[in-house]
């Protein structure tokens, strides 16, 4: 086998609703990771244990009152990707869960950040409307014509289109706390997404 370069261990995890967290961490502390994408992380106490667990740095979504499941990505301080800019905050309209998006770029074995950038976005998609899928895919190319590295990780799971009503424009079909903050943007609606600095 030739050596490439350098190489990174990069994983994405969806502890559901934040079950069995301690034996989560448990495994992945082992993997030795560069970069984690986590969904369906319950911020707050949540995120500090698999921060301290894994020695990493956690960055997470904005809150968002649909949900108290988040998206967060941890970074390995000492590993390969430094921070550059961070664009979580623009997400607060996003039709589901609010996405994290973080821009690093590569260091050098000397720790030299490297010229060029990389965007990062952690995210769990709508599982149970088409129409807002959609929407979540629209925001991918902008980020991608805007960027052109990106690398996404996510839960993208869903019902099969057609296998249940879309919920787009159905608030109360799903379980929320505040109505208003429920319902989802129409298809029309933008998603910002991050610029280049």
């Amino acid at each position: 086998m030739t050596d490439t370069g350098p190489r990174s261990r990069v994983a994405f995890w969806n502890v559901e609703h934040g079950k069995h967290l301690d034996q989560a961490t448990d495994w992945l502390a082992g993997q030795n990771l560069d970069v984690l994408f986590w969904a369906e992380l319950q911020l707050g106490d949540d995120l500090r244990r698999v921060e301290n667990a894994l020695g990493m740095v956690g960055y997470p979504a904005v809150d968002t009152p649909v949900s108290a499941n988040q998206n967060a990505i941890l970074l390995r301080p000492d590993g390969p990707y430094a921070l550059t800019a961070e664009y979580t905050g623009q997400h607060r309209r996003a039709p589901w869960h609010p996405k994290v998006n973080l821009q690093v770029a590569l260091r050098d074995d000397t720790g030299t950040t490297l010229p060029g950038a990389l965007v990062l976005v952690g995210e769990h998609s709508s599982y149970f409307s088409p129409t807002t899928r959609l929407i979540e895919a629209e925001w991918y190319s902008t980020v991608i014509k805007r960027n052109g590295r990106v690398l996404a990780m996510g839960d993208w799971n869903s019902y099969a289109v057609g296998e249940v009503p879309d919920l787009a424009d159905s608030p109360t079909s799903r379980t929320c706390t505040t109505a208003p903050a429920c319902t989802p943007p129409s298809a029309g609606s933008p998603i910002p997404g991050p610029t280049r600095t």
